[in-house]
């Protein structure tokens, strides 16, 4: 007998709006930091090379999340 989501007490809907809000949320920051690295890069003296790396955790980041994530 299969199992529909009301009788496994998953509410669907909600689950998708809760992850498009988690998108949303990530496409935030992420507009947000790509923003604020000229002002980094002035104010702590960084040269583009270590700006880029920077850049780089922070985008690192969100794969490794959605990879761990997923397996569970």
């Amino acid at each position: 007998m299969e199992t529909t989501d009301n009788q496994s007490g998953v509410n669907g809907k909600r689950l998708f709006y809760g992850s498009c809000f988690a998108i949303i949320t990530t496409a935030f920051s992420f507009s947000i930091r790509a923003g604020i690295l000229p002002q980094l890069g002035d104010e702590f003296g960084l040269t583009a090379h270590q700006l880029g790396f920077i850049n780089q955790m922070w985008f690192l980041g969100f794969p490794i999340s959605m990879v761990i994530g997923g397996l569970i």
